[in-house]
């Protein structure tokens, strides 16, 4: 028996025992998910706690601050990645030879 036919057998149910098999269902599957889910809340909260012990001296303060230096050192090097690509631009394109495309000759000699 494929899904499709486990599919069609469940549309001939009457409504109201569709609705307990999707509520079986659906309580099911969060029971296996909160089942799977419990013995990872110890790691986590060890995790948490050596964190906390490791840092006990920072406030919040010096956390935001650390949060903002981050940023700002980031933002920084963005900037000085810039400034370089800026200049090596510049000196590139300073550098290529520029020829025109028409002289006063010929633009003398062709009817406008």
């Amino acid at each position: 028996m494929s899904f499709f036919d486990v599919i069609e057998k469940l549309h001939k149910k009457p409504e109201s025992t569709r609705r307990k098999i999707g509520l079986a269902i659906a309580l099911g599957l969060t029971l296996i998910i909160v089942v799977l889910w419990i013995p990872t809340i110890d790691t986590r909260v060890e995790t948490q706690e050596n964190t906390v012990l490791q840092n006990t001296d920072l406030t919040p303060f010096h956390s935001v601050g650390e949060a903002f230096g981050t940023i700002f050192d980031d933002f920084s090097e963005t900037l000085e990645e810039v400034d370089e690509l800026v200049d090596v631009a510049t000196t590139s394109t300073s550098t290529l030879p520029v020829e025109s495309a028409t002289t006063t000759e010929e633009v003398e000699g062709e009817d406008i």
